[in-house]
């Protein structure tokens, strides 16, 4: 499950985790985990199946997410029998931003879930810091105050929701409108799978064949394999030479296998899309399908790979696509060091309405993740993007990505996006 997308960003955004300290919610109200258990029935009350996620009705728990200085970021709402919300802990930041339909938020420091909640809410943190201190002038100070009054209300009606008594207010809605549902079925990872554990994701990377000790084969790797499944393109790669990896630090270099293991046609029948949940079926041919196509995917990219993580660059991947894997384009999109703002919408939604996802690179340590974003619509107005996350589909999920950019700087964590694939 480990991986990276490297990049030379410094993150948080904007001194973002030097300032949490500081934050004393002047222009919010923190929230308490019974506020957002209320909040969570009432949004469950205005509609219970979100974006037509199959998620419990009732609240188990509300469990707290700390920031550096011991102040809530934010709650994961475990519901029952299953799924999970993930709920900001300020009533300045909109309420609900992400849920998914597992039955356990994993909560796992290693998820790029986690690190994209932590560095996504200490930005967002930041935005009303910058607004609380006056360090937001003119048109920064309208964007900023509007998207506070914007959740405040939300929080409100949301909490309101919850009461026994509550009755629609005339002229609201609760709209639940999917553009386009999930597009990818896989639910992929890194490394090995079941139990007694088997090579899988790794059955070709270094530093050895078939063996569970192999190094992980990246998040990148993973995202490039998922969206190639999808499509189940290519036939085989049109480049078949070697390319240089590092293993360990040490370079080497390694060839494209194909299919097998000369540049061959992929085994795309082969490619079970949840071997995890296959264990007793899932044979050798469907695991060294899977790890053949996660081995191209990351030699072609360049991975640095080592034990505990193997790394390479989003950037690399839209060259990848066309220049190993054949396809007719691919686009990077990124800006400078900072996080991509509202332009990243443009670049993700007209994908998906094609049925087209994209992969984005967000914010984590040690230098960042890649996922795959594969659908997208809108509750109760607020607009959610499909994030699978390569973890086995552990806590793939709806999320509101934010995209507010101001003079200094995007207020999001997305900061690369492989589009127009």
């Amino acid at each position: 499950m480990e991986g990276l997308e490297m990049n030379s960003k410094v993150f948080p955004v904007l001194f973002a985790l030097f300032f949490l300290f500081y934050v004393q919610y002047a222009l919010g109200n923190p929230i308490t985990a019974e506020q957002a258990e209320s909040a969570v029935r009432g949004w469950l009350r205005l509609c219970d199946t979100p974006l037509l996620s199959k998620i419990g009705s009732e609240i188990a728990t509300a469990v707290p997410f700390n920031d550096l200085s011991g102040m809530p970021l934010y709650y994961a709402v475990q519901l029952k029998p299953s799924g999970f919300v993930i709920v900001s802990a300020d009533d300045s930041i909109e309420p609900i931003i992400a849920f998914g339909e597992n039955s356990n938020y994993s909560c796992s420091t290693k998820s790029p879930f986690y690190d994209l909640l932590a560095n996504d809410l200490s930005n967002r943190l930041s935005a009303i810091y910058l607004l609380e201190t006056g360090g937001a002038k003119g048109d920064d100070k309208v964007l900023l105050s509007s998207v506070i009054l914007e959740a405040q209300n939300k929080w409100n009606y949301l909490l309101a929701a919850s009461q026994s008594d509550f009755a629609m207010p005339l002229g609201l809605t609760t709209i639940d409108d999917v553009r386009v549902p999930p597009l990818v079925q896989s639910k992929w990872d890194q490394r090995n799978v079941c139990s007694p554990a088997v090579a899988c994701y790794n059955y070709y990377t270094p530093k050895w064949e078939n063996s569970t000790a192999n190094y992980p084969c990246g998040c990148v790797a993973t995202a490039m394999s998922q969206f190639m499944r999808y499509h189940q393109f290519p036939i085989a790669p049109i480049y078949t030479g070697t390319i240089r990896i590092t293993v360990d630090n040490v370079p080497e270099f390694r060839s494209i296998r194909g299919g097998d293991g000369s540049g061959g046609p992929y085994q795309w029948t082969e490619m079970v899309l949840e071997p995890h949940n296959s264990c007793g079926t899932l044979t050798q041919n469907q695991r060294k399908a899977i790890g053949t196509l996660t081995h191209d995917a990351g030699v072609s990219v360049q991975t640095a790979y080592t034990s505990t993580y193997s790394g390479a660059n989003t950037a690399s991947a839209a060259w990848a696509f066309i220049e190993v894997f054949g396809y007719n384009n691919a686009k990077w999109g990124a800006n400078n060091t900072n996080n991509i703002g509202p332009g990243l919408n443009g670049m993700i939604i007209p994908n998906l309405d094609m049925l087209n996802p994209v992969i984005l690179g967000v914010d984590g340590a040690p230098g960042g993740h890649a996922v795959v974003c594969d659908g997208y619509g809108y509750n109760a107005g607020t607009l959610y993007y499909h994030i699978n996350l390569g973890w086995s589909g552990d806590d793939d999920a709806w999320y509101n990505l934010p995209t507010i950019e101001t003079h200094l700087g995007a207020f999001n964590s997305v900061h690369t996006c492989v589009y127009n694939v």
